[in-house]
This record gives structure tokens, sequence and C-alpha cells, in this order.
């Protein structure tokens, strides 16, 4: 059962279109006004709360607090959430922007849940492979030369010339 409480709404704001099928969706806001989120794992401005069906509409996109949101498959409770191509909400992972951690589970694709709207993070991806070893540095300076060591004993007498 999704809830949702202290909800933050950016004011003033409208739709960009009719997004009258996009309630509890990512959204992004531009020059024309609030928008459907477009862009997987990218970062988003909030959700949209209500149901504005043309361009020019007052619209309430939710930026902090707890809010509901459509999940676009499974999500586990505590999983961090970042946002589809489709403005849904997916477990955020790789480079994704995390939108939110979710506060209830989601077993399928549709599934309204709790999440509390955390933006501005970004999801601890996996470790990139080890790059090429660099070049060898130039040889550093000779050092002094050392003392002379001490005299060998003197050998024996060769033989006696003709």
């Amino acid at each position: 059962m999704a809830f949702e409480g202290q909800l933050q709404i950016v004011p003033g704001l409208t739709a960009s279109g009719d997004l009258s099928s996009h309630q509890f969706k990512f959204m992004v806001i531009g020059s024309t006004g609030a928008a459907l989120n477009t862009s997987a794992g990218g970062l988003v401005d909030g959700v949209l709360q209500d149901k504005p069906a043309a361009l020019g509409r007052a619209c309430s996109v939710a930026y902090a607090g707890v809010t509901k949101i459509t999940a676009s498959a499974a999500i586990a409770k505590g999983a961090l959430i970042s946002s589809t191509a489709l403005g849904l909400a997916q477990t955020a992972g790789g480079s994704h922007q995390v939108a939110g951690r979710a506060l209830e589970a989601a077993s399928a694709s549709g599934d309204l849940i709790a999440m509390k709207i955390l933006f501005g993070s970004v999801a601890a991806g996996p470790t990139g492979a080890t790059g090429a070893t660099g070049p060898t540095g130039a040889t550093g300076p000779t050092g002094a030369t050392g003392p002379t060591g001490a005299t060998g004993p003197t050998g024996a007498t060769g033989p006696t010339g003709p």
C-alpha cells in the first residue's frame, strides 16, 4: 500500500503538454514547463502528483518528502531508485542518478510504492578494469665515485730473461 507525506511542491509550475497519464512518474523541468523524464538513469527534478491534461495547465511536482512512484519492475524495499526512459522507477545501478529510496517493495511493473525522494547522488557502480602500466621514467643521476680500495699484495717474480 503506497503512502506519501511531507511533500515539498515546486511552486508555479505548468505542464509542457498532456501529462494526464503520467501521475507518479519522474519529471524534468524545461523551458515549456514540466515534462516526462526520458533519460534512463538521468537527473530528474521531481515526481508528478496530479494529472494535468494540456499544455500550460498547473501541475504539482514534488521535489522532497515521501511520494508514491510507479515501478517499472520488481524493486526491493530499501533499494536506491532511478528513472527509466519512461519516467518509471527502477533499481539504480552503474552511474545512474539516484532519485530516491524504496520504502516498500514492488513486485511488478505498474506497482505504486512509497519512495523517499533523494535527488542528486550517484549510485555506486562496478569497479572498472585496471589500466595499462605507464612508461618507465627517466634514469636518475649517477652517484659520486666511492673511495679507492687498498692495494693488493705483490705478485710472484716472473722468470729471468735470456
